[in-house]
C-alpha cells in the first residue's frame, strides 16, 4: 500500500491527524520534524538558531528521502517540506493530502509553541501564517492529490479522512 502524506501550514493538524490515522489504519507513523530532532538530538529551534533555515532544510531533505522509502506509512511533513522540488519528487509516489486550514485557526493552535521558530522574522504569528498561506496555498494544492478542508471538529475530520483513505485502495 502507498504512503499517506500530510502537508499544510504549521498548525493545520498534520501531526495530530497523521498519528491518529496511522493508529486507526494500523500503519507506522513518522513526523519529519520529530525524525530530524531524534536524529540530530536537538530541537528544530536550536538547529535553526545554530545553522539557519538552510541547515534545517538540508536535514529535512535527507529525512524526506529516507521516509519516502517507507511502505504503508503515514507521514506528517513540515509546512515547507513539499515546497522543495526534490522532496516532492521523492514523496509524490505517496498519496499527498493537503490539510487546508484557515491561518487564524492555525495561529490559535500553535500560539506559544516555543519550538516553532519564525519563518519570516515577523513578530505577529497570525501575519506570518497569513503570508505563508498566500505563498504556499497554490503549491500545496498543485502537489497534493487530495485537498481536505479542516473543520473545528478534530474527531469528525479524522473519521472523514480515514474513510477517504479507505476508498483509495
Amino acid at each position: 500500500m502507498t504512503n499517506i502524506i500530510f502537508t499544510g501550514l504549521r498548525g493545520s493538524g498534520k501531526t495530530t491527524i497523521g498519528s491518529k490515522i496511522a493508529e486507526k489504519l494500523n500503519r507506522e507513523f513518522f513526523d519529519v520534524d520529530e525524525e530530524i530532532e531524534l536524529n540530530e538530538k536537538q530541537k528544530i529551534k536550536d538547529i535553526v538558531d545554530k545553522g539557519g533555515w538552510e541547515a534545517f532544510r538540508k536535514l529535512e531533505k535527507a529525512t524526506c528521502k529516507n521516509l519516502a522509502k517507507k511502505e504503508n506509512a503515514v507521514i506528517a511533513l513540515g509546512g515547507g517540506s513539499i515546497l522543495d522540488d526534490e522532496n516532492h519528487q521523492a514523496l509524490k509516489t505517496g498519496h499527498i493530502i493537503y490539510l487546508y486550514a484557515d491561518p487564524l485557526l492555525c495561529a490559535q493552535r500553535v500560539k506559544g509553541d516555543e519550538n516553532r521558530p519564525s519563518l519570516k522574522s515577523k513578530n505577529n504569528l497570525l501575519e506570518e501564517l497569513q503570508d505563508l498561506f498566500i505563498e504556499r496555498d497554490r503549491i500545496y494544492r498543485q502537489r497534493a492529490k487530495t485537498v481536505f478542508i479542516r473543520s473545528n471538529n478534530l474527531n469528525e475530520d479524522i473519521t472523514k479522512i480515514k474513510n477517504l483513505i479507505q476508498t483509495l485502495h
